[in-house]
């Protein structure tokens, strides 16, 4: 399942072993999960269905055409009140119908949000995090990549230290940047895996410099 499937899985109220592996090796539609049970929360109350009154239909169809109700007699105050009556029927009618269309718009527009990563892969701990894991995405832009980091089990860094995202390629690290929060991390470095395959995290000291990396933590698994 792609994307598009699952978002419009979960929308449906629908749940499979294929949605669950899906999101479990897919960030942006595990992001998506809480908007898309929202929306369907919304769509399920019965304020969003109540039956309309009735000749409610007629009305509307008659407040569009320019009409009068057929039921309505020639005197000139009693049309005035019934066009006045229909036009605060309509109004009603189009506001619960905008309503629900704000929400179908809304539920749309998870499907799917964001472009799709240009690769994905998941990290696992080494003998120092044995417990610990995640998943990393990358988008390649004009200065290099975008790259989204969540980890699972590995806390927040220690005081005075931080985690640093490195892409590799033989004794060549390059740098994607410092965070201390493992748990959402948003980096931009100014290269392509193609060109480093292999990304890990360190942790190391504040102060330690760029040449301070600490043990790896954290390594892609496709090398």
């Amino acid at each position: 399942m792609n994307c598009q499937d699952v978002r419009a899985a979960l929308l449906a109220g629908e749940s499979s072993e294929a949605i669950s592996s899906h999101l479990s090796g897919c960030v942006e539609c595990r992001r998506s999960t809480d908007d898309i049970q929202s929306i369907r929360a919304d769509l399920a109350s019965d304020s969003m269905w109540a039956e309309p009154p009735p000749g409610l239909q007629d009305a509307v169809v008659a407040a569009i055409l320019g009409a009068d109700d057929p039921r309505n007699t020639d005197a000139p105050e009693v049309k005035t009140q019934t066009n006045r009556f229909n036009r605060r029927r309509l109004s009603v009618a189009l506001g619960s119908v905008a309503a629900i269309l704000i929400l179908v718009v809304g539920a749309l527009a998870l499907i799917p949000r964001t472009p799709a990563p240009d690769w994905e892969v998941a990290m696992a701990g080494t003998e120092v995090t044995p417990s610990a894991s995640a998943v990393i995405a990358g988008w390649n832009v004009d200065t290099g990549t975008q790259i989204l980091l969540e980890a699972e089990s590995l806390g927040e860094a220690p005081d005075g230290f931080v985690y640093q995202l490195w892409f590799s390629k033989g004794s060549t690290d390059v740098s994607a940047g410092t965070f201390t929060d493992p748990s959402h991390v948003e980096l931009t470095v100014g290269v392509a895996r193609k060109d480093y395959p292999n990304v890990w995290v360190s942790l190391q000291p504040i102060n330690a410099g760029a040449g301070g990396a600490g043990p790896a933590l954290l390594h892609t698994t496709d090398i």
